[in-house]
């Protein structure tokens, strides 16, 4: 799923995958540093997120996008809300399809919620297997057209455009894990 500009909010997560409750903070405050230097954000929190508050877009946003959209400026609900701890980033009403090494891809069943359950509530070797060929792997190590994002730090950003390949690279590069970008249609 990509990002779409449509009637409901949407955002575009950036999930660090290999973040520990640990080091989350720690990275967080590092990127968002950076994210403030680079002119993407605003550093004064707002009431620009759903669900929380957020970063409004700084004088510098269009390093981070794919076009020179501007409407989404205009918008109440425009900030980067940044996230730590234990949470499940998960797509809205896009669902979810998973895509097994064996090319199998999927929609998985409620034994998939249950193991996202054991996931958040604190079992880091919460396992899911693929349908077809029984591969078991840790459900974090999940991917596909439609993820889920397992992480302790995420970063949220509510009805942007859509982020450019260069920017999520820079990002990743920041915080020195691998990262999935989850999209969240409401």
């Amino acid at each position: 799923a990509e990002w779409s500009h449509a009637v409901s909010d949407s955002c575009q997560i950036i999930v660090d995958v290999d973040a520990t409750s640990g080091d989350a903070v720690e990275r967080m405050n590092a990127v968002r540093a950076w994210l403030i230097s680079e002119g993407v954000i605003v550093p004064a929190l707002s009431d620009s997120c759903l669900g929380g508050m957020g970063h409004r877009p700084g004088p510098g946003f269009r390093v981070a996008i794919e076009t020179d959209e501007q409407m989404f400026l205009q918008l109440r609900t425009n900030g980067v809300a940044i996230r730590t701890g234990r949470c499940v980033f998960d797509a809205g009403c896009n669902g979810i399809r998973l895509q097994c090494n064996c090319g199998h891809a999927f929609e998985p069943d409620d034994s998939y919620v249950r193991a996202v359950g054991a996931w958040a509530g604190g079992d880091d070797q919460a396992r899911f297997p693929c349908h077809k060929c029984n591969q078991d792997r840790l459900l974090a190590e999940w991917r596909g057209p439609v993820v889920w994002g397992l992480g302790h730090l995420g970063f949220e950003f509510w009805n942007w455009p859509p982020l450019s390949e260069k920017f999520i690279a820079a990002l990743r590069h920041k915080l020195g894990h691998r990262t999935i970008v989850v999209y969240r249609r409401l």
